[in-house]
């Protein structure tokens, strides 16, 4: 790493947050990681992009619009076509959390558009891709990553699994309400697959660093390099003159910019992953209790990576 550090409090106690220990619920970030799962099966010939994802998950009805069938490369391109759902997504004590097949086989959201035809981001579309990589591998998902991803990176402080040690060194979440700040507490999302990773800001440095490296970090390879370059290259748009989607991974634009990247909220916890890869420059942030979510993390972007264009 080039540079990390912290700043203010970790919690109202007054803790200082440290870059290699204390841990952040990052969202939607999580994605990324769901999707490297997909492709690692991908790669070993497990799971074909192009197969209908029917012939992967057994037991679940999946709809089909227009007799178009849903297949990998729909989820991990958010072009499945399906709707978005958040009732029954979290439980608030670990005795009440779902499965990820009990929680996704309650019912999907109706498909609104057939498969293939347009991007529309729904957590439910991950949350198929992780329920695709636990049947494939017939392990529970949090086992999945953690087995394949990020015991290999040596990623000690992340885990979809939400363990006590985990609870123990995460980051009090709060948000800005009423002039105030205001104590979130942790929830366990039941569609853990689409924004349930707890992690710390060196081991996310890890993981980023495979996708500057060409999958591989320190030695360690968790993908080949043709596949880290299809995930960071444009799979799906609406139009060519629009920004798009990989695998996984978001085409942003911050202030003129061009970055691959991804980013992640969850209420009272907030992330950032950005990649430069012709610079070999990545960036990841958490925050907590800001009311200008997205504002905050653009300047950061743009504070460390410059303008588009130096000035005339």
């Amino acid at each position: 790493s080039i540079w990390q550090g912290s700043a203010g409090p970790a919690n109202a106690a007054g803790a200082t947050p440290e870059p290699s220990t204390t841990q952040y619920g990052i969202g939607s970030t999580s994605k990324m990681f769901t999707t490297t799962a997909v492709m690692q099966l991908v790669e070993r010939s497990q799971v074909d992009l192009d197969r209908e994802l029917s012939a992967y998950i057994p037991g679940l009805e999946l709809p089909r619009r227009d007799g178009q069938s849903i297949t990998p490369r729909h989820l991990l391109t958010h072009s499945a076509g399906v709707s978005e759902g958040f009732i029954g997504s979290q439980a608030h004590t670990r005795e009440e959390w779902l499965s990820l097949r009990e929680y996704m086989g309650r019912g999907l959201p109706a498909q609104f558009a057939p498969a293939g035809e347009i991007i529309s981001y729904a957590n439910y579309t991950m949350g198929l891709a992780g329920l695709l990589a636990e049947s494939v591998s017939g392990r529970p998902f949090h086992e999945v990553v953690s087995r394949e991803i990020l015991q290999p990176l040596g990623m000690s402080r992340s885990s979809f699994g939400m363990e006590p040690a985990v609870l123990d060194g995460l980051a009090q979440g709060y948000v800005f309400a009423s002039g105030a700040q205001r104590r979130i507490p942790v929830d366990f999302r039941n569609n853990r697959a689409s924004g349930g990773l707890a992690t710390s800001s060196v081991d996310m440095a890890r993981f980023l660093r495979v996708f500057l490296n060409g999958g591989e970090v320190d030695g360690t390879r968790i993908l080949r390099r043709e596949t880290t370059d299809a995930m960071l290259t444009r799979q799906f748009s609406q139009h060519p003159g629009m920004k798009g989607i990989g695998f996984g991974f978001w085409e942003l634009e911050i202030d003129g910019r061009s970055y691959w990247g991804h980013d992640g909220d969850v209420v009272g916890w907030n992330a950032r992953a950005l990649l430069l890869p012709e610079r070999g420059l990545g960036l990841f942030i958490a925050y907590t209790g800001t009311d200008t979510l997205k504002a905050f993390g653009d300047r950061v972007a743009s504070t460390v990576f410059g303008p588009s264009q130096p000035p005339i």
